[in-house]
């Protein structure tokens, strides 16, 4: 008789808020980010994908500003500070500033609090599995989560949101599926 097998889950009771909530900054001309105020942002399911949602909160009088930018087109997380994120685009995307006033751009930035900015850094690498995250990380970030492990073979958060979307299949991935699969129904001999 085989001997069972443990496989752990560490994520289980992980807590991922559905929006966030940050200040918007847009590039100008000359280098400078000018702020646009604070946005809500969601992730989506369009037509073309997953999709980020950016609403603009209004100033008193004026009605909300919506914008989506494709998770596709974002190549990027720069972590510019300890309250700064710079997400970077592959190709510019129209933002319609005002009803009169729009541009295209190729980065933005959000800027929140710093006790909020592990959740808000967590929550778009999750969103964003695909998108390199570059700059100085928190040091709680500087390792995904395990989140399954068997026999010293640990698998991340990260590693089994790739593979579900059939992007990535690692080293880490191959090395567990393959000591699973030996354990499974390799004869004896060869374990």
């Amino acid at each position: 008789m085989a001997e069972p097998i443990c496989i752990d889950l560490d994520d289980e009771d992980t807590w991922r808020p559905p929006d966030l909530l940050c200040e918007l900054l847009l590039p100008q001309q000359g280098g400078e980010k000018r702020s646009v105020g604070e946005a809500t942002i969601k992730q989506i399911s369009g037509d073309a994908g997953m999709a980020l949602s950016f609403s603009v909160v209004p100033e008193a009088g004026q009605r909300v500003r919506q914008q989506s930018v494709p998770s596709t087109v974002i190549s990027h997380l720069t972590v510019e500070s300890t309250s700064t994120i710079v997400l970077k685009l592959l190709k510019p995307v129209f933002w319609q500033v005002s009803a009169d006033q729009g541009d295209y751009l190729d980065h933005l930035a959000l800027v929140t609090n710093e006790p909020e900015f592990h959740m808000v850094l967590s929550t778009l690498r999750w969103w964003l599995p695909h998108v390199v995250v570059q700059g100085t990380l928190p040091q709680q970030l500087e390792k995904d989560p395990v989140v399954l492990r068997l026999e010293g073979i640990s698998l991340t958060a990260r590693d089994i949101e790739l593979l579900g979307d059939e992007q990535c299949l690692n080293d880490s991935v191959l090395d567990f599926f393959l000591k699973l699969a030996v354990d499974l129904v390799a004869p004896e001999h060869l374990k």
